[in-house]
């Protein structure tokens, strides 16, 4: 995608306390350059603890500031039963 369509993310590593940081910079640069439709591909993700979904949570915050919402794409079973649990399924589109 472009810098005008947004970007795709493709993390390769399960979002974790130890990897989150990776997925925060690449997040956080992203909206200094002032891109603010932003997918993530969870194709490679297996594993997503507390400390990734608060980075989850921490982007959607600052994409719904300017009206939108962040999207997750090819999310596992178990991790799609996680964001239904704790109820963020309703606040990111995922697919």
């Amino acid at each position: 995608m472009s810098q005008n369509d947004g970007i795709i993310v493709y993390p390769d590593y399960d979002i974790t306390t130890s990897t989150c940081d990776q997925l925060r910079d690449e997040l956080l640069k992203s909206f200094q350059d002032g891109i603010h439709h932003i997918t993530i591909d969870f194709k490679k993700v297996n594993i997503i603890d507390s400390t990734g979904l608060s980075v989850l949570i921490s982007a959607h915050n600052s994409l719904k500031k300017d009206g939108e919402r962040l999207k997750l794409v090819n999310v596992s079973d178990n991790i799609l039963k996680l964001l239904s649990i704790t109820r963020l399924d309703k606040h990111f589109t995922v697919n």
